[in-house]
């Protein structure tokens, strides 16, 4: 099999492929269905909480092994472990088979603990647990480039070329640095970081000037949005864990941003306000995508929303950028939905 975001494709003895199947996921990135080009189900796999599969009701269980959270299941020996990159996960008892690296920051959890054992609300994709720095200092980027994860440092002595020296997966422990993964901006809620609003939009903001001077950045903004592009209308990205109760900003309690073209609410016209949904990937591509694209341009600079009907173009806005193949499967299904609807 080839695998591909989304699915894999199959190939006879000649090599030649001979089959395209698709991937159907649920919100927390479990494989649920597997379908084939013309829509045939091929696969059903139902899972407990914590990743367990419901033999009884899932049915053509070998067709394929990627699935809880799109892991592989490996049934080598009968143990039955998902291979989750840091740590082999033994879903069925339900913990990692090995300690946590970063145990001693956990210490009022069981060192094997899954999630914190809120595995309906909270994912673990990588064996690692998302923590900060609070200063928001970009320090460089790892041999993959400026993309994926965000990756946070607590080690003063660490600089630009250490990192660029390693890859992503060698960072994690590597020679006993104190390295994390930024996989959500509001990892204090989930694990009990000790983070306030301000340090979290730093982070943010800093990520945000560092892709502006990413090569080819400018020159497609030019190309798309005119010679006229720039961020002098933008006033940087506010973290708040509360706005969606603010009455005076009008706002969804399920919003990921919000984009202000007007003062309101204590806030700015120009800042975009980013909650403490928990159900956003903060990648790379996810918040390029979003912020610049869909709440920056689509909102504040094109206007998109101010009339009935037209916010769908601020999604187009995500859509058609140049970070949208890059982003997660959860993203793409999010805005499936939001443009179908």
């Amino acid at each position: 099999m080839y695998l591909f975001d989304g699915g894999y494709a199959t190939f006879n003895t000649n090599g030649a492929v001979n089959g395209w199947h698709y991937y159907v996921s649920d919100y927390m990135g479990n494989n649920r269905m597997v379908v084939n080009k013309n829509g045939t189900v091929e696969q059903v796999t139902h899972y407990y909480p914590y990743g367990g599969v419901i033999g009884d009701i899932s049915t053509n269980e070998n067709l394929q092994k990627y699935k809880f959270e799109g892991k592989e299941l490996d049934r080598t020996f009968g143990l039955d472990n998902y291979d989750i990159h840091a740590r082999q996960y033994f879903a069925m008892a339900p913990t990692w088979d090995r300690i946590d690296k970063r145990a001693e920051d956990y210490y009022h959890l069981s060192p094997y603990a899954y999630c914190g054992g809120d595995p309906v609300n909270l994912g673990d994709y990588d064996g690692m647990n998302p923590v900060f720095r609070a200063n928001g200092e970009y320090i460089g980027e790892t041999q993959e480039g400026f993309t994926g994860d965000l990756y946070i440092c607590y080690d003063d002595a660490i600089n630009k070329d250490n990192i660029n020296n390693y890859s992503a997966k060698d960072l994690e422990g590597h020679m006993g640095y104190t390295f994390d993964v930024l996989t959500n901006p509001h990892a204090k809620e989930c694990y009990g970081v000790l983070l306030n609003d301000k340090e979290a939009g730093d982070i943010i903001n800093s990520f945000l000037g560092e892709l502006s001077k990413q090569p080819g950045f400018q020159e497609y903004n030019i190309k798309t949005f005119g010679p006229a592009f720039s961020f002098n209308r933008f006033l940087g990205v506010v973290y708040d864990s509360n706005y969606s109760q603010n009455t005076a900003l009008k706002v969804s309690a399920g919003s990921h941003f919000a984009a202000l073209r007007k003062d309101a609410g204590g806030y700015q016209a120009g800042q975009i306000l980013m909650s403490a949904n928990r159900s956003y990937e903060s990648t790379v591509e996810n918040l390029a995508a979003t912020i610049v694209y869909h709440e920056y341009y689509g909102h504040l600079i094109q206007g998109y929303g101010n009339l009935t009907g037209d916010h769908y173009k601020a999604y187009l806005n995500s859509k058609n950028c140049p970070f949208y193949n890059g982003t997660t499967q959860n993203y793409k299904d999010y805005l499936k939905e939001k443009l179908k609807h």
